[in-house]
Parts: structure tokens; C-alpha cells; sequence
């Protein structure tokens, strides 16, 4: 079936505005790989964020193959960086996992939106990811990001709480020992401790 040049273009621009402006040409570029509309599609659910004043949007989640090893060579180190966070929001959890991974010394801040979505994901082992991805060298934008999304990132905390309660409760029965809440622990520890600082 031929699909609709309109359709290609609708994808892209999806894929597009989870990233600031200023990388839409190089999105661009990357989303070239992917031939979403041989192997998949995009979720027509989504949700904003903010970002250094931006609104983004991101789809719930995304079903496409991976493009070949091949090809990923040829990408430079941003393109790599940008094709690893669309992943991110893969509907296969090995795939989202194994692409964090492959972030966490990347400094970049629109990483962060991307991770941050993950803490209110149920895969345990994706959030012991995310939190090693938050340390001293990506902490600020953490902090911002939290800032600019109070409301998103209390709704994602909840998430994870609730999945905390389905999933995690007998082999955690305190949440505080539970890696998500530790997380979210961390994050509200820094910020008030900056708080205080600053005064």
C-alpha cells in the first residue's frame, strides 16, 4: 500500500517537536532512517512539556524498527544522541533501555524530557538507568526541567508510585527503598538544598 506523502510528513513533524527548534533540521535528517511508514507508526496520543521556554510534544510511544547498524555509523555524534532519544520512547522496553544506556555520559539538555518521562514507567531496570543518568554533570537541567514542569513531573512521580503499588510492593514494601521514589527523593533534596543555600 502507497502511503500518503501527507502521512510522511505528519510523522516527521511528530517525531520533530520533541526536540527544540533549533535541531529540527538535524531531526530531520535522522528521522530519514527510520522508514516509519514501511515499519510502523506513531501513537496518536501525546503530551507537552516545557523546555527552556519551548513547548514540546512527544507521542506516547512509537512502533518502528530500528534502522540498520549500517547506517547508524554514518551519523555523527548528534545525530546519534537524537536517534537514541526518539527510541526512548519505543513501545519495546529493551529497546528504550538499551538506548538509555547508551546515554548516560551525554550531557545534552534535551536529553533530559526524555528521560524524565521514564521515572514514571514501571520497567525498574530503565529507572536504575535513569538514575545514574542523573548526577553532578546533568543535575542543573533536571532542576530546571522540574521547575518548568511542576505539575508534569507530580503526575509522573504518581505514575510511578502507582506502578510502585502494582508491580513493586512485595519486594519493596517500603517505597522509600524503591528505586523510583529514591530518584524523586534525590531530585526534591537537591532542590531544597539550593533553596536553602541561596538564602
Amino acid at each position: 500500500m502507497r502511503v500518503s506523502t501527507d502521512k510522511i510528513e505528519n510523522d516527521i513533524v511528530k517525531i520533530t517537536q520533541c526536540f527544540p527548534s533549533y535541531l529540527h533540521d538535524t531531526v530531520r535528517k535522522v528521522v530519514q532512517l527510520l522508514s516509519i511508514e514501511k515499519s510502523g507508526y506513531i501513537h496518536s496520543a501525546s503530551y507537552q512539556v516545557k523546555f527552556h521556554g519551548e513547548t514540546l510534544e512527544f507521542p506516547n510511544r512509537v512502533y518502528f524498527n530500528e534502522p540498520r547498524n549500517t547506517l547508524e555509523k554514518n551519523l555523527t555524534e548528534e545525530e546519534q544522541v537524537i536517534l537514541d532519544c526518539i527510541f526512548l520512547r519505543h513501545h519495546n522496553g529493551y529497546i528504550r533501555q538499551r538506548r538509555l544506556e547508551r546515554l548516560i555520559d551525554k550531557k545534552q539538555p534535551y536529553i533530559v524530557p526524555f528521560t524524565f518521562q521514564l521515572l514514571g514507567e514501571c520497567v525498574k531496570e530503565i529507572l536504575m538507568v535513569v538514575d545514574d543518568h542523573i548526577n553532578d554533570d546533568t543535575m542543573d537541567e533536571y532542576l530546571r526541567f522540574i521547575k518548568e514542569n511542576k505539575k508534569y513531573a507530580e503526575q509522573t512521580q504518581n505514575r510511578m508510585v502507582s506502578y510502585w503499588d502494582l508491580y513493586y510492593r512485595i519486594e519493596y514494601p517500603k517505597i522509600k527503598r524503591y528505586i523510583g521514589q529514591r530518584v524523586f527523593e534525590r531530585l526534591k533534596k537537591e532542590i531544597s538544598d539550593r533553596k536553602k543555600s541561596d538564602h
